[in-house]
C-alpha cells in the first residue's frame, strides 16, 4: 500500500480531499484559494462545511484539528450509543 503524499498547495490539498471523497472541486477559485479581500474564498468554507475538511488543513497543512475533530466526534458518539444500550 502507498501512502499518498500532502499536496505542497492549497488548490492541490483541496482537490486531494475532493478526489478522496469523490465528489467536485468548487468551480472559479483563484490558485491561492482566496478572495479579492484576502480572506479564505467563500466557497473554500462553504466545502469545509460540508464535507468536515480543515481549513487549517487547506490553508496550513496543519493536519491537528482534523484529526482532534475526528477523535472528540468518536468519542461522543460511543458516549451516546453507551447510554442508549444502558
Amino acid at each position: 500500500m502507498t501512502i499518498p503524499a500532502i499536496p505542497e498547495t492549497r488548490m492541490g490539498r483541496l482537490t486531494f480531499i475532493s478526489e478522496t471523497l469523490g465528489i467536485p472541486v468548487p468551480e472559479g477559485l483563484h490558485p491561492d484559494l482566496v478572495d479579492d479581500d484576502g480572506a479564505p474564498a467563500r466557497d473554500v468554507l462553504l466545502f469545509c462545511a460540508y464535507t468536515g475538511a480543515s481549513l487549517d488543513f487547506i490553508y496550513f497543512t496543519d493536519l491537528r484539528p482534523m484529526l482532534r475533530g475526528a477523535f472528540h466526534h468518536a468519542k461522543e458518539t460511543k458516549h451516546r450509543k453507551e447510554g442508549e444500550d444502558a
